[in-house]
């Protein structure tokens, strides 16, 4: 009997738990809710709009913290990390091209030629040569950091000369003018190029492509993709300041969650002896519990 009294006040007091947090959650809710549709003024289906924006508000500002923190390895730090995405987001917004894939190139030819090809003229340059032959940003920044890493390594980037070519962003002429670098390099009969020395030859090759991003903006297409990025921008900066009291309240539910911890397994073992009672043919535990 001691045991059938145990059983039922723990199965009570976790019963109450439970609708302690059902009914939190649900009030929670119900201001959330309440709250978007008086903001929004235009009933339900403005509330359902406001919150769509709310959390793709939130899922933004969550990804720019993600690119930002990705950079913070490449560059040394938190502050040049956020003044790249600062740079990155600016960038974004009179380009044809978005956030993400801008971020994502920077950090690729971040790794093979440094500041120098991954901000400012270098990017730009990577852009113009994307936008002429509508091809991926990423695709593109790969092949035309390769031939930079080479120029500035005296080794050979012979795959990405010859897709450069194909792509008909160099000549035939300037494939072999580079090949014939690579190998000058290689015997030592050539310094090895400077990032700046580089930059300015590869400058020279690609400038036929040079302003083809602006031009790319002035399309209907381009148009939309800058009024994306602009709208990015509102929700990022909606989202940075939504998060940060979102994480306080992640952090107190973290915290909670675990307390309920000895309530679940000493649930779990109330409701696995009343079954094994129940095969024996010893049905009150269950009709105590259900």
């Amino acid at each position: 009997m001691g045991f059938t009294v145990d059983i039922k006040g723990n199965a009570s007091h976790l019963d109450k738990t439970i609708k302690n947090v059902k009914t939190s959650l649900s009030a929670i809710g119900s201001v959330a809710t309440t709250a978007a549709t008086s903001l929004a003024g235009i009933g339900v289906a403005g509330g359902a709009a406001l919150t769509a924006f709310i959390v793709s508000s939130s899922n933004a500002a969550s990804n720019i913290e993600s690119l930002t923190m990705q950079f913070e390895t490449l560059l040394g730090g938190a502050d040049a990390a956020g003044k790249r995405m600062e740079e990155i987001v600016k960038f974004a917004a009179s380009t044809p091209f978005e956030i993400p894939e801008l971020a994502e190139t920077s950090k690729l030819l971040q790794k093979m030629g440094g500041t120098m090809l991954a901000t400012g003229d270098g990017l730009r340059m990577v852009g113009d040569a994307a936008a002429i032959v509508g091809k991926p940003l990423e695709e593109i920044g790969l092949h035309i950091g390769r031939v930079f890493a080479a120029m500035t390594s005296g080794t050979s980037a012979g795959e990405s000369v010859g897709r450069l070519q194909e792509l008909g962003l160099i000549t035939g002429d300037v494939k072999r003018e580079l090949e014939a670098l690579a190998a000058a390099q290689k015997k030592g009969t050539v310094e090895v190029l400077t990032s700046e020395k580089a930059l300015a030859k590869l400058k020279g090759i690609l400038s036929a492509n040079e302003g083809a991003m602006k031009r790319l903006a002035q399309t209907t297409e381009g148009k939309l993709s800058n009024m994306k990025d602009n709208l990015s921008r509102l929700q990022v900066a909606f989202g940075t300041g939504f998060n940060n009291g979102l994480k306080d309240a992640l952090d107190a539910t973290n915290n909670f969650l675990p307390k309920l911890e000895s309530k679940f397994k000493e649930a779990g073992a109330v409701v696995g002896s009343a079954l094994s009672e129940g095969v024996r043919g010893n049905t009150e535990e269950l009709s105590l519990i259900g």
